[in-house]
């Protein structure tokens, strides 16, 4: 099953219904300089525990994926300098897991 088809799947059923499958938190200036999400502690079992590319989508109307690099060790999501240039300091991003390695990452 593409990712696409993956992402309309989960839209259909509901992404809020899935179980401990999104979490939000506030961007930090730091985050905002680098380019980088920091995932927290409590949620880092959501991501691959070995340095992967994953796959994350922005926008739920377009449904388009892009590689992005996860290092667990530091636990960020590396590459999303452009993406961050929408958010300023101590905004709400929602982060959902959709499966094993697709995202979808949104500024509230």
């Amino acid at each position: 099953m593409s990712t696409v088809e993956n992402f309309k799947k989960y839209a259909i059923i509901g992404i809020e219904n899935m179980t401990n499958q999104k979490f939000t938190k506030l961007v930090s200036l730091m985050e905002l300089e680098m380019g980088f999400i920091r995932i927290p502690s409590e949620y880092k079992i959501l991501f691959p525990n070995k340095k992967s590319r994953i796959e994350i989508c922005f926008d739920k109307n377009e449904k388009k994926f892009s590689l992005f690099t996860y290092d667990p060790k530091h636990q960020r999501i590396y590459g999303l300098t452009n993406f961050l240039q929408k958010a300023k300091e101590q905004d709400v991003l929602e982060i959902r897991k959709l499966d094993k390695s697709n995202f979808f990452i949104s500024i509230k």
